[in-house]
């Protein structure tokens, strides 16, 4: 095992046993359900980083970048998700266009146009290469949702009265 599926594997158990700390503490509360999600999607992105630091062809390798992109898909939108609910925002317009969005990119992640290939890096492990059009069309809305994100709790946190949620 290399550092990037070691790296890989503690993601992957650390951040599943957060979330179902976390879920398990109160199931019906709507930041618990969204907070599991997130961290369902980082334990994917995880293992399946380690899955990729131990495959032994580039068809392995391939499979394996496809099943960490699931999770890598579903991050910055459960974030959205769970920010708004955390931050009592109204969810209405951002849920629709993060089903859309996971929707579209999970269809994506099956297509030569998200993934295309892999190859051998540093005589060690498969990782993916030259990102396809729509690869970084994802990653630049991986980016402005997570710049909004901290864009909101920031003006929330300025705006907000409620000192339980200035300590949050």
């Amino acid at each position: 095992m290399n550092a990037f599926g070691a790296i890989g594997i503690v993601i992957g158990i650390t951040n599943a046993a957060i979330g179902l700390l976390v879920y398990s503490y109160d199931r019906k509360s709507l930041n618990s359900r969204l907070w599991g999600l997130f961290a369902a999607s980082v334990s994917i992105w995880g293992i399946g980083g380690y899955m990729i630091s131990i495959s032994g062809n580039s068809e392995s390798a391939l499979f394996w970048w496809r099943i960490t992109h699931i999770g890598v898909i579903v991050i910055p939108f459960s974030l959205l998700a769970f920010t708004h609910s955390f931050l009592n925002k109204k969810m209405k317009l951002v849920g629709i266009l993060s089903i859309v969005s996971i929707t579209f990119f999970l269809a994506a992640n099956t297509t030569s146009y998200f993934i295309s290939s892999v190859r051998y890096v540093f005589d060690s492990f498969y990782y993916d290469s030259l990102p396809p059009i729509l690869y970084n069309v994802f990653v630049a809305l991986f980016v402005v949702v997570f710049f909004y994100i901290i864009v909101i709790s920031v003006i929330t946190y300025r705006n907000t009265n409620d000192l339980m949620k200035k300590k949050q």
